[in-house]
């Protein structure tokens, strides 16, 4: 990693907040509230040598903080039968749980949308079992129903979308 020239400044800004920062400090800040950021960066004037090998930064840099924070647990996801090449799916469950944090324990209301899938030969399509669910922080098991099949054997990609509508996809290797 390249180090952050000495006397960089960061300004970071959220509505009327702005907080300062310099390069020793930057790395050790934590975004508490959930918002859009605008960090203005401001680096020290350099000479032409040290301005082409060294590291450039952008002006502006935008971050989002969002107020839930879900991971989907793929370690854990379960199929109520294997996939297997070629057998047709008829409503087998696929269990997997998720780690839910809220910004101050915030209830959130989400829908569960259906799950995409991709790979080779795959027609496979998985509906939520509940449309919609309040979380906190804490860990739930979603549920889908499995529709479709796997032509051949390969791997198959499960597309989740978390609740900030992020994808968090999951590779699953197709059995014979």
């Amino acid at each position: 990693m390249k180090k952050i020239p000495q006397n960089t400044l960061f300004t970071i800004h959220l509505g009327t907040k702005e907080i300062l920062l310099n390069e020793s400090t930057i790395n050790q800040y934590v975004f508490e509230t959930p918002g859009k950021y605008t960090i203005d960066v401001t680096t020290p004037k350099q000479d032409h040598l040290e301005a082409c090998s060294g590291h450039k930064f952008p002006q502006k840099i935008f971050v989002t903080v969002y107020s839930v924070k879900c991971t989907f647990r793929s370690e854990e996801l379960v199929f109520s039968k294997p996939i297997k090449k070629g057998i047709e799916l008829q409503g087998e469950i696929l269990s997997i749980p998720i780690d839910v944090k809220t910004y101050r324990n915030q209830e959130v209301s989400s829908d569960i949308g259906t799950v995409s899938t991709a790979g080779i030969g795959i027609t496979i399509k998985a509906t939520p079992s509940e449309n919609q669910k309040v979380f906190h922080t804490g860990t739930y098991t979603i549920t889908y129903q499995l529709q479709g099949n796997a032509a051949q054997q390969g791997v198959i990609v499960f597309d989740f979308i978390d609740l900030n509508h992020k994808v968090q996809s999951i590779p699953i290797k197709i059995e014979n």
